[in-house]
């Protein structure tokens, strides 16, 4: 039997983690090929680059978990570190090539624990230490007439987002229309897929210098096709539509409309969309779908907890306006409702949310920015009856939440320096199998001073300080994380 201590720590884990074990997949071949070409371009004289940059961004994460005195249950703490390197080149032998390439190695430096608190999908692999190669591509515009090429690893943006090793062609003005192609394998690191290849392509037509069609296929197992529309009314007025089909049924719609001015600083955005299909993770939806869709205008349609996306309409509203020279006021609406009573569960329900904030800045210093704002949630649990498994969580999770953010930050020594903080309060009420309770309360805070030594280097160290852990598992105090990262580029 485990001791009190690893239920605890366990039940910690399972508020935080969603660990998939997952069989890490990586072509050495082609981060090979991409480290050979690296080396060759730069140390061969003839075949040196016009333009070469180097980056890097190394980052070291500490973080700290304490439990309330009495319980008994020591800390737990965890350290990580990060190395992202990226070197990218123009005019390497050929005048108008570009190459481009990205690494990032992982390590934990003091292990994880099977019981720890705070294992996550790094966790998935054996070993502490990990090397991906996330990029690395040649690619050469006009290599024909109109024709521009780029082979490699590289993420490909089309009825799907995803990494691949092949070939992207993109055949330009060609009788009035753009039409791209692409084809290789599949990249992916969690996942060990029964299919490798990948391939499809898009065609794009502007009938008129305001209007954009678009046709985007991506074959992968399944099939998704996606037809979408562009039109720019006036130079404040556009509108937006696209719709997705996986292999012959209806995957997703959405509309949207905007309108922004910069004679009155207005801004306005809204969208409708409607999900048809639940999103499961699997092979032909790759990981991106179920989790998040990022449209042209940063749209999220984020999960409210970690789970299935049943079908659902969302309709959402953001409005940003000036109100004077150096304040300006955001506000936003978002209303969700799941399409079938009987596909609501702890991970999907209907809510509304909506939230307000202001933004003061160089007052009553030059530099100084000020954005206090409010949020608040509703969302809609239906009792599940008593008859059911003991282990039914449909109906449980939180039923309202609401709160203030304060954040708050200064430039000084001409923008070389800069410092800031954010304040949180939240209160929470929430449903479960055996209670219901009403305001409960979550604060935290964090500091960041970020000190710019030149053009090249910088350096950031955050603080954070929160309890919110504490309505999951009322026996855990506090949750600090310290980050120092060094950027430099070259």
């Amino acid at each position: 039997m485990r001791s009190r201590d690893s239920e605890k720590r366990c039940l910690v884990r399972r508020s935080r983690c969603r660990k998939q074990q997952l069989r890490c997949r990586c072509s050495w071949g082609s981060f090979l090929t991409a480290l050979f070409l690296a080396v060759f371009m730069t140390a061969n004289p003839e075949a040196s680059a016009q333009e070469v940059s180097f980056g890097l961004r190394s980052q070291y994460h500490f973080e700290n978990l304490t439990f309330r005195e009495g319980t008994g249950v020591p800390s737990e703490t965890d350290q990580d570190f990060s190395q992202y390197l990226n070197l990218d080149t123009r005019g390497a032998g050929l005048k108008n090539l570009a190459t481009s390439f990205l690494l990032r190695w992982e390590w934990d430096m003091d292990g994880t624990a099977l019981d720890s608190p705070f294992r996550d999908h790094r966790d998935a692999f054996s070993g502490r230490q990990q090397l991906r190669f996330l990029r690395g591509y040649a690619e050469l515009p006009d290599a024909l007439p109109h024709v521009d090429v780029r082979v490699g690893r590289q993420t490909v943006f089309e009825a799907e987002t995803f990494l691949m090793d092949g070939g992207l062609f993109q055949l330009k003005e060609l009788g009035g229309l753009d039409i791209t192609a692409f084809v290789g394998n599949m990249v992916l690191f969690f996942l060990d897929p029964s299919q490798d290849v990948i391939f499809g392509g898009s065609v794009t037509h502007r009938p008129f210098e305001s209007t954009r069609l678009r046709l985007s296929n991506v074959k992968y197992i399944d099939n998704t096709l996606e037809v979408s529309v562009f039109q720019e009314f006036t130079e404040a007025v556009d509108f937006s539509a696209a719709f997705a089909l996986l292999d012959d049924d209806a995957r997703h719609l959405s509309l949207s409309a905007g309108y922004t001015s910069t004679r009155i600083d207005t801004s306005v955005l809204v969208n409708v969309f409607k999900q048809f299909q639940a999103s499961f993770f699997k092979q032909a939806e790759l990981d991106f779908t179920a989790a998040n869709l990022q449209g042209r205008r940063d749209i999220s349609f984020a999960r409210l907890f970690i789970g299935q996306l049943q079908p659902f309409w969302q309709y959402q509203v953001r409005v940003a306006q000036r109100l004077v020279q150096r304040l300006t006021l955001e506000a936003s609406f978002t209303l969700r409702e799941v399409s079938s009573t009987g596909n609501e569960d702890a991970f999907n329900a209907d809510f509304f949310e909506f939230s307000v904030g202001l933004q003061l800045r160089d007052w009553p210093f030059t530099g100084f920015v000020v954005t206090p704002s409010f949020n608040r949630r509703e969302l809609q649990r239906h009792a599940i009856p008593a008859a059911v498994a003991f282990d039914d969580i449909r109906g449980e999770g939180e039923t309202r939440v609401q709160g203030f953010t304060l954040d708050l930050s200064q430039r000084l020594f001409r923008n070389a320096l800069r410092v800031g903080a954010t304040i949180g309060y939240q209160l929470f009420d929430v449903v479960s199998r055996f209670q219901r309770v009403e305001g409960l309360n979550s604060f935290g805070g964090s500091g960041f001073i970020e000190w710019h030594f030149s053009k090249q280097i910088s350096v950031k160290l955050r603080y954070r300080r929160e309890n919110d852990l504490k309505l999951i598992f009322p026996d855990v105090a506090w949750v600090e994380g310290l980050t120092f990262q060094v950027v430099g580029k070259f």
